[in-house]
């Protein structure tokens, strides 16, 4: 996640499935959480940073830290 977002055109949910192993749904809310913040913006497939979310990429990333 931390590379993807770096990037202005963001990633998918295919890439993300490949790479994590995991469902696209298991980061799906955050995501939406992220939407609606106006940091990310997030279609059915693909999901990027806003010009804002590339100002608060930490902030973003912080999301998918798991919690301990």
């Amino acid at each position: 996640m931390m590379n993807v977002m770096r990037l202005s055109e963001g990633g998918d949910k295919s890439l993300f499935e490949s790479r994590t192993s995991l469902e696209f749904t298991n980061i799906l809310l955050k995501l939406e959480f992220l939407r609606n913040k106006g940091l990310v913006l997030l279609d059915c497939e693909s999901y990027r940073p806003t010009p804002r979310g590339r100002l608060f990429l930490n902030e973003i990333l912080q999301e998918f830290v798991p919690e301990t």
